[in-house]
């Protein structure tokens, strides 16, 4: 089960960053991020309320709230690092670079009392080895696209930030409130966080556009569908195995961008890709 969730978490995102990507360079990624929050807020909302899933918050050990809080408040800031690197960069090259958080999360599992066994532990080198290639652009034409050096710092630290994220929700949370009710956290806590920053800022939050709306919703529906997917299989398995198999959704969005946007990588950049797939795969084994 666990890999069936961690391989639907990956559909998921995999559509959603790629319609992020898209979102990002028309709203902004502040007006999209927050947008979005609220197909999952409202739907998985309505659902705890109808099945009283808010009663298994009551009587949990306090590291279970600390742990949730502090999950929902990063997950804030490495969703905002991988919006903005969709924004300045180019998709195809901070999206495996984001999705290396499967590989830290192995680690930080490890740490944790989760153990790696050796082949496991050649998938995180291969990774890391694989994201310096695809960051660190050799080819000069390849430096001139759309700011690519911004786009990697942005994509870099969001995926240490979603490494930490699963990491706090796979070992404090999930074990304790499940899979969905996180979500809901998650949501609601986004939604405070970014409009109160919107009113300190003076940010506009405009409501999208009639053509920009439907993206917002899609966005939304799959990004949802994937954090109850990769949570609900943290609480069932090993969190090293799902969250890596989850960072599988940059197979989607590279494809996608490649064949819908046209965006070229130079060689360099697609052995740092298939590095990072190899390790991938190499992690789940």
């Amino acid at each position: 089960m666990e890999i069936i969730l961690g391989l639907t978490s990956a559909i998921g995102w995999g559509g959603a960053d790629f319609l992020a990507g898209l979102a990002s360079r028309q709203m902004g990624s502040f007006r999209t991020l927050f947008f979005t929050q609220f197909v999952g807020f409202i739907t998985v909302g309505l659902y705890a309320l109808a099945t009283g899933l808010f009663f298994t918050l009551e009587a949990q050990p306090t590291i279970v709230y600390v742990a949730a809080v502090a999950a929902a408040l990063l997950n804030i800031v490495s969703s905002f690092c991988l919006y903005r690197a969709f924004e300045i960069g180019l998709m195809a090259v901070v999206s495996p670079i984001t999705a290396s958080y499967g590989a830290l999360t192995a680690v930080f599992a490890f740490v944790s009392g989760e153990r790696l066994p050796a082949v496991r532990v050649l998938g995180v080198l291969s990774a890391v080895v694989g994201v310096m290639l695809t960051a660190f652009v050799i080819n000069p034409e390849a430096l001139q696209q759309r700011n690519v050096r911004r786009g990697v710092s942005w994509a870099i630290t969001g995926a240490v930030g979603y490494a930490l994220v699963f990491w706090l929700f796979g070992f404090y949370v999930t074990p304790y409130l499940g899979g969905i009710l996180p979500v809901f956290i998650i949501r609601a806590l986004t939604i405070v966080v970014l409009g109160g920053i919107a009113l300190l800022i003076r940010h506009p939050l405009t409501v999208p556009r009639k053509h920009d709306l439907g993206r917002v919703l899609l966005i939304g529906v799959c990004d949802t569908t994937a954090y109850i997917a990769i949570l609900s299989g943290t609480a069932l398995g090993a969190v090293s195995i799902v969250t890596v198999l989850s960072s599988l959704y940059t197979t989607v969005t590279v494809v996608l961008a490649a064949y819908l946007l046209h965006e070229r990588l130079h060689k360099s950049q697609w052995l740092g890709v298939a590095l990072i797939f190899t390790g991938i795969v190499l992690v789940s084994l």
